[in-house]
């Protein structure tokens, strides 16, 4: 109970110790919290840490909610932690009540039409559009801004004013879409990439013209945004994960390939393609067990379940958001493990 309670509180240090920051983008306010490790100036080599949250989340909660207490992990490793917030607005037409809405545009999901038809279904559920987006299509869920040029303007900024030497980008299904075509448009910015149940627009999918290391994972049991079949529960259509690691597998030359079986309280299919061109390394992990969830959020160990929905909330930081408050998660070991796992790439 003590070191329950240690974790608490050392997790909401950490988390009251990050800082909001403004920054300006194209004459538009863009928004990102910043959390700075104790001892971040001492380390010869300086690593950054980008979190990009999912449809309707928030920086705050990706750090708290979803990931567990990423400052905690920033803190015992020695990065620099970044959280930007996806452009939002307050939905007062298509829900019952107002509906705080945020996203990250990866270039499909503000789309509708792809080579081969739409990229929802004819039954598809409608999400609400952006107020200051062109009409782009019913099956377009997606905000328009220029993301991309956003966070690699945001990473120029970053590399200035703290000297990093090495870039990472984790994100959460919608965030995790993004990083993925953040690689494919800058992959020699990054030293890797780390995709979380985002699978790219049916069709749309894209494939970087130069190696980049990735982390590519999806949830067999992810009807949300599956990595197997194509068709999500809510009428849109997916690549799946097979298709999009074999093209880039194939696109960096890998010529190894090597299966890893692995067990936290879930089981996990672990495929590294290897001996790539620039020595570049991609990774495909599968959960054998879990839904649309970061890995083991939400699992209760008396029923298994593995389907509460976090990240739906926002911490004190973010209050001005009107979003219900996060709760304190204490279990971090997957994301450190998948941290650590991304650490083992270099530029």
């Amino acid at each position: 109970m003590k070191f329950l309670l240690l974790v608490f509180f050392t997790s909401s240090l950490l988390s009251e110790s990050m800082q909001y920051k403004d920054y300006d983008f194209n004459s538009t306010k863009r928004e990102y919290l910043v959390y700075e490790p104790e001892n971040f100036y001492k380390d010869s080599t300086k690593k950054l840490v980008i979190g990009f949250h999912g449809y309707s989340g928030t920086a705050s909660a990706f750090e708290s909610e979803i990931t567990g207490g990423l400052n905690l992990i920033a803190e015992k490793y020695n990065f620099l932690a970044v959280y930007p917030q996806g452009k939002y607005f307050f939905d007062l037409e298509t829900y019952t009540s107002k509906t705080f809405i945020s996203s990250w545009n990866d270039l499909t999901g503000s789309v509708t039409k792809t080579p081969n038809g739409e990229t929802c279904d004819i039954d598809a559920d409608i999400y609400p559009k952006y107020p200051d987006c062109p009409d782009t299509g019913r099956c377009s869920w997606q905000t328009c801004a220029d993301d991309i040029g956003f966070i690699n303007s945001l990473i120029d900024f970053l590399k200035e004013k703290y000297e990093i030497d090495e870039i990472y980008l984790i994100g959460n299904s919608g965030g995790g879409m993004f990083v993925t075509a953040f690689a494919c448009s800058y992959p020699e910015k990054i030293s890797g990439v780390l995709s979380v149940n985002g699978m790219q627009a049916k069709d749309l999918a894209c494939t970087p013209d130069r190696p980049v290391n990735a982390i590519l994972y999806g949830s067999l049991k992810d009807t949300g945004v599956p990595p197997v079949d194509i068709r999500s529960d809510d009428g849109y259509f997916w690549e799946p994960l097979e298709n999009t690691i074999n093209s880039w597998a194939k696109k960096f030359k890998c010529n190894k390939v090597s299966e890893n079986k692995f067990s936290f309280k879930e089981n996990y299919v672990e495929n590294t393609y290897s001996s790539c061109d620039q020595n570049k390394r991609v990774i495909s992990i599968l959960n054998l067990d879990a839904e649309h969830v970061w890995p083991e959020t939400g699992y209760i160990d008396d029923t298994k379940s593995i389907y509460i929905p976090y990240g739906y909330c926002a911490t004190d930081i973010q209050s001005y958001l009107g979003y219900q408050k996060c709760e304190t998660i204490n279990d971090n070991s997957v994301t450190e493990f998948l941290i650590t796992k991304l650490f083992e790439f270099k530029i």
